[in-house]
């Protein structure tokens, strides 16, 4: 939801009563215990980066496209073989028919590809404490810039993946002020595959960073881990880090899922792989140019250094699930190709 306008989030609509009923009301504390649960590129005084809420999932679209175009494509090619050893003109019709069938799965499937390759790395989010407004990049290629004190912000419920369960974001309306109806809608703060509470605690993280006068060290004491991603494309390194973090810490369940997990990291680099970095519009550029630098300023350049279960057993489990895959894939093409020999 939100990367195709076909999937987009609520706009010309009054908010409905779940919505309303899950108001996130800015200066006053909704959680105990502030998290960023993984969200942060960069924290200074002057302003909070954030990844958008597709970051943590990508490279999904790609998992379900690429089986999807590769049996639609062996299936045409298949028929087409068939049809040249006929070559008869009864089963040129037939292949000619089934090609019209195909290619609206066909389209479907390209589609879905392009919902996160060939896009951007991901959707940047920055939150300027000291104008106090939020600026986006959003997935329509157009810019949003707003008010912190002009949006109005709620737990959203969503699903995810194939999954029947609900998951939760901070997400913020735009309403227009004489009618109440939604003008645009954005995502401010997603926890990965997370709970109610656990959206709340990120709504508090990024609340008080905006709000309350000391926050920016509490916050900054809060984010264990930045994003490496400012300013250039996410290393194979850290995308296996990431599609691994799911499993952290039972090493063992890593290991043994690693030939099903190294599927949705193949997808994910290649998302990656294939899109651009996002790019500010130069004012913002020129706006947060002359940061003062404190001890409580952090980038990706600031993480601590990641120990064995942390980054080595991750790349292990990586690579021999990556092996094992490979092997089972070469095996099923094997034995379809002894059937019909």
């Amino acid at each position: 939801m939100g990367l195709s306008k076909h999937l987009s989030l609520p706009s010309g609509r009054r908010m409905n009563a779940y919505e309303l009923s899950n108001v996130l009301i800015k200066g006053k504390k909704a959680h105990d215990a502030p998290n960023d649960h993984l969200s942060v590129v960069e924290i200074n005084s002057d302003y909070l980066e954030m990844v958008d809420r597709w970051y943590a999932h990508k490279g999904h679209s790609l998992l379900y496209a690429i089986p999807l175009l590769a049996l639609l494509l062996f299936v045409i090619v298949l028929f087409f073989t068939a049809t040249l050893e006929k070559n008869e003109i009864e089963a040129w019709y037939f292949f000619s028919g089934m090609t019209v069938f195909i290619l609206p799965f066909l389209y479907f499937g390209i589609r879905l590809f392009l919902l996160e390759g060939f896009k951007k790395t991901y959707y940047p989010i920055r939150f300027d404490r000291k104008k106090q407004e939020v600026y986006a990049i959003l997935p329509s290629d157009s810019f949003l810039k707003i008010s912190w004190h002009d949006l109005n912000i709620h737990v959203a419920e969503n699903k995810q993946s194939v999954t029947l369960s609900s998951f939760y974001e901070v997400r913020g309306f735009i309403l227009d002020n004489e009618t109440g109806v939604i003008k645009q809608s954005i995502t401010l703060g997603y926890p990965a595959w997370g709970e109610y509470d656990d959206a709340v605690s990120l709504w508090e993280f990024i609340r008080i960073y905006m709000e309350e006068k000391n926050a920016y060290e509490k916050c900054s004491e809060i984010v264990k881990v930045c994003m490496p991603i400012k300013e250039r494309k996410e290393s194979l390194r850290f995308s296996i880090i990431r599609g691994m973090a799911l499993l952290a810490p039972n090493y063992a369940l890593q290991f043994l899922s690693s030939p099903i997990t190294v599927l949705f990291i193949w997808c994910r680099i290649l998302s990656i792989k294939t899109s651009q970095l996002p790019v500010w519009p130069e004012w913002v550029n020129l706006q947060h140019k002359d940061i003062v630098r404190d001890e409580y300023s952090k980038q990706s350049k600031d993480n601590t250094e990641n120990n064995f279960w942390e980054e080595t057993w991750l790349v292990i489990c990586f690579v021999v699930g990556s092996l094992v895959s490979l092997a089972l894939i070469l095996w099923a093409g094997y034995k379809y190709w002894l059937m019909y020999q």
